[in-house]
């Protein structure tokens, strides 16, 4: 790669070195005509639909993939801040967990000791492992044995108007001599990666009409509310009846005579109310890693954090008004026909579902060198992590009237977590 210093090219080495890698082996590289035909989003995933050829790396330990990402000392942050340390469980519980792994058994780890554990997982890699030294034993048992896919190249070009989607079920490692950003274009990391470049370049500027930052990092949003309430039962059938007629015979002009005439059925009962929306599930997270993109020739943008909170399912139709009564007996000499009685008015509708909370945002580390415009070299937007909104009101049931639709769900959805980075500029 004669565009890099030797320095530069030692670094790169270095990396595809702790990868398994020769010098300038590159895993990923494609011939001028795969570039060429390769969609305006393409993929560099762990999964099998990847537009780029990848290899996958073993990892035995949380030590082996710090030291892989190149982490070999903690850098306190210069701009930002260190990710979250969650709290250790007690010794004993440690204790507890790891023996009944030794014995084949299946630990009882509650979903939020594990969410812990992945937590200090991700710390003990990007941040200082000393502060989550006390996980290290849970970490390895539970995590680990484990892989990334590992994706190395002399140049990685993201043209005009394109996306690079950063995807996959495992971490991703890239390493690469030069990245190079186009206007207008976008890498979006969805999976927990580590980047490492020698030169990372752009495009000044994004257009107007259809503004772009160089890499997103946020949670995807969710398609659409959550599932909608069920539907109120039908009115119950109405057991009243109309009035009876009633008459009588007179001998004296040998007429019967009606003395009340038979009722109308009485009106149907009102549908049931409709069931309550489901309630939002919460945002998706963002995935958080380390990028260390050497250095920077041109100022670069960043937006960051957890997807919104999903919206409450609407609330369930209301059940249909039930059948009318019978009308009433007819008798001999009532001159009026009774029909039988109207439907009942329409269920209320059910009220919508409560807002899911904004999604956990993860932690972002970018090191960087910087030779450009005197200007801010990365500008980075913390997104707002919105809870979900309440779901709709749900509609009434059919009837000639009825009891009008539901109420907007409540509460809306918490805001996640303020998401968090670090930027280490040499």
């Amino acid at each position: 790669m004669d565009f890099l210093t030797a320095e530069q090219n030692a670094r790169f080495a270095d990396v595809n070195a702790r990868l398994g890698l020769g010098p300038e082996e590159f895993t990923a590289a494609l011939s001028p005509d795969e570039l060429a035909a390769l969609p305006a989003v393409r993929r560099m995933s762990s999964t099998p639909d990847s537009d780029f050829p990848l290899r996958f790396v073993s990892i035995g330990s949380v030590e082996e993939m710090r030291k892989l990402v190149g982490n070999d000392e903690f850098v306190a942050p210069t701009n930002g801040s260190e990710p979250d340390y969650p709290s250790p469980p007690s010794p004993a519980e440690i204790d507890r967990l790891l023996n009944a792994i030794r014995n084949q058994q299946k630990p009882q780890v509650s979903p939020e000791l594990m969410a812990s554990i992945h937590q200090a997982a991700i710390a003990y890699v990007v941040g200082n492992p000393a502060e989550v030294q006390a996980f290290v034993p849970l970490i390895n048992a539970l995590l680990y044995p484990g892989r990334v896919a590992v994706f190395t190249g002399d140049t990685l070009d993201v043209p005009r108007g394109a996306t690079h989607m950063i995807t996959g079920d495992d971490p991703l490692v890239l390493n690469f001599g030069r990245i190079t950003v186009a206007k207008d274009a976008t890498i979006k990391v969805n999976s927990r990666t580590f980047i490492s470049s020698q030169v990372f370049s752009t495009e000044l500027g994004t257009s107007l009409d259809a503004p772009t930052y160089t890499i997103e990092n946020i949670g995807e949003p969710w398609a659409g509310p959550a599932q909608q309430g069920g539907t109120g039962a039908t009115g119950p059938a109405q057991t009243g009846t109309g009035t009876d007629g009633a008459s009588n015979y007179n001998n004296s002009n040998c007429q019967w005579v009606c003395t009340t005439q038979p009722g109308n059925g009485p009106t149907g009962n009102a549908g049931g109310t409709g069931l309550t929306g489901t309630t939002g599930a919460q945002g998706h997270p963002s995935a958080g890693g380390v990028y260390k993109l050497g250095l920077i020739t041109t100022p670069i943008t960043m937006l960051i954090g957890a997807g919104d909170g999903q919206q409450g399912g609407k609330g369930g139709t209301g059940g249909d008004g039930g059948p009318g009564g019978s009308p009433g007996k007819a008798a001999t000499g009532c001159t009026n026909t009774p029909s039988k009685g109207g439907q009942g008015a329409g269920g209320q509708g059910g009220n919508g579902g409560p807002g899911g909370p904004g999604g956990e945002s993860g932690f972002v580390t970018v090191y960087f060198s910087y030779n450009g415009p005197s200007q801010d070299p990365i500008a980075v937007t913390v997104r707002t992590v919105a809870g979900g909104a309440g779901g709709a009101p749900g509609d009434p049931g059919a009837g000639p009237t009825n009891l009008g639709q539901g109420n907007v769900g409540t509460p809306p959805g918490a805001q996640g977590p303020i998401p968090k980075f670090a930027l280490n500029q040499s």
